[in-house]
């Protein structure tokens, strides 16, 4: 799991007025959330059983969680890579009236914000400019390495 570094290094300006616009009113955050532009969800690991005082069978919950990001293959593909661990996953989109829904990309973190991967649709300049841009709003940072301690992706 590598974001792309080339994020990291662009400046954190809103691609568009329309995304600065709708981040000021709504704003980006870590956890369960829906906005127009942002859905993300904590996803618990395949090994938690229990919810709420009731046991589900290992793996259940998990599919649960995943179960919204259905029209993200990609998301999910990029959830999977983890299944041990607690994650929030992140779909960067937003919606236009008659062309459906634009999406930008995708990130997972850790449950302290830290990016574990990102995916960006088209790799276009400006989507990687719209996704640092949204996980910046959403106080996301780039892991420091275990191995190094120097900050950089997993």
């Amino acid at each position: 799991m590598k974001p792309d570094s080339t994020l990291a290094e662009l400046p954190v300006a809103a691609p568009t007025k329309l995304v600065a616009s709708i981040v000021a009113k709504q704003g980006c955050y870590h956890g369960n959330v829906t906005t127009d532009v942002q859905f993300s969800w904590i996803i618990r690991p395949v090994d938690e059983t229990s919810c709420n005082g009731f046991d589900f069978n290992a793996g259940e919950l998990r599919r649960a969680d995943l179960k919204p990001f259905g029209d993200y293959p990609f998301a999910v593909a990029m959830a999977n890579q983890v299944p041990h661990r607690k994650t929030v996953l992140f779909v960067w989109r937003r919606h236009r009236k008659h062309e459906g829904a634009v999406i930008y990309g995708a990130t997972l973190t850790d449950m302290k914000g830290n990016i574990l991967d990102r995916r960006v649709r088209g790799y276009t300049r400006f989507g990687r400019a719209t996704v640092r841009y949204l996980e910046h709003a959403a106080g996301l940072k780039i892991a420091a390495s275990p191995a190094s301690g120097q900050a950089g992706p997993h």
